[in-house]
């Protein structure tokens, strides 16, 4: 049997009449787990979307961090100089 309608069709009439409570429940249930499992699908692509905006995101601010290192390396480069001739100390860069 593949599937519950295959089920009820090989039924005798008089088992589907004896059984008909049931066989109503379970087709609602299997509607209902139908609904359910296109909602779930869709809750799930929704969701790698957001974890591809996420992950790019990520992306973006690991490389502006990157650039803002360096920047800020660049000045410390060209300001230590003159913060070493103005001070006595000399601090460096270790």
């Amino acid at each position: 049997m593949n599937n519950l309608e295959d089920f009820i069709a090989n039924l005798t009439p008089e088992e589907r009449q004896k059984h008909q409570s049931l066989i109503q429940e379970c087709l609602k249930r299997k509607e209902m787990i139908n609904k359910n499992t296109e909602k779930a699908i869709n809750s799930i692509d929704s969701l790698n979307k957001s974890i591809e905006r996420l992950k790019q995101g990520i992306k973006n601010l690991e490389n502006a961090s990157r650039i803002q290192c360096e920047i800020t390396n660049n000045l410390l480069t060209d300001i230590l100089p003159l913060i070493q001739k103005l001070s006595p100390g000399k601090p460096s860069m270790n």
